[in-house]
């Protein structure tokens, strides 16, 4: 069951790339929406809110494309959360084998749930906890490092705030759904050394030229 978390994740993040890439090609658009975002806050939600919404309306109206594209990653990711947390909640059990396709082979029980040995995946797990919590961590650490804008206090703020608040979030869940976080966070660490590397050898290219 473990290594079908891990196939599982791979799988969504590599049909996930190409959102990924415009994700990151549009980086210093998001931050200058954000931006704009804030200055009509600032200018018009106190002072004048039908203005407010009118320029938010704008905004978002100017912006789809990219806002569509955040709020479909979103989406994947929140399905495929409720997804395994039915899983690992009630599925396990092989209640719901009925439910496969007929040309889906039904697989042997008991389910091997027991992950390197020793970590049932049915069950919460404190060290998969912290390591989830940890690589996200680092993840948080290298998008400031690597971001093109001085950090704020905001941005140092959320290097602690997120990792703490995934793991109070994961806590009480299954030891699969953490599997599955560990996994997603290690494929975008492998994705941001590899785009760094990448901008980091072209920008030597164009030195050298």
């Amino acid at each position: 069951m473990g290594m079908a978390v891990i196939a599982l994740s791979v799988t969504v993040r590599i049909l996930m790339l190409p959102l990924t890439i415009k994700s990151r090609a549009t980086e210093e658009d998001k931050e200058r929406i954000g931006r704009l975002y804030t200055d009509l806050k600032r200018r018009f939600k106190s002072s004048d809110p039908l203005r407010y919404q009118n320029e938010k309306s704008k905004l978002v109206r100017r912006e789809k494309s990219m806002i569509r594209s955040e709020v479909i990653n979103l989406g994947i990711q929140i399905f495929i959360a409720l997804m395994l947390w039915r899983v690992f909640s009630t599925g396990l059990k092989g209640h719901d084998l009925h439910l496969l396709y007929h040309w889906v082979p039904e697989p042997d029980l008991p389910f091997n749930l027991i992950f390197l040995k020793s970590i049932d995946l049915s069950k919460p797990s404190l060290q998969l906890n912290l390591l989830a919590s940890l690589l996200l961590f680092i993840l948080e650490v290298l998008q400031v490092m690597f971001s093109p804008f001085e950090p704020t206090v905001n941005d140092r703020l959320m290097q602690i705030i997120v990792p703490v608040g995934v793991f109070l979030y994961l806590y009480r869940m299954p030891g699969g759904k953490k599997l599955f976080v560990i996994t997603s966070s290690l494929f975008s660490l492998l994705m941001i050394l590899i785009f760094e590397g990448w901008d980091l050898m072209v920008a030597i290219r164009e030195q050298e030229v």
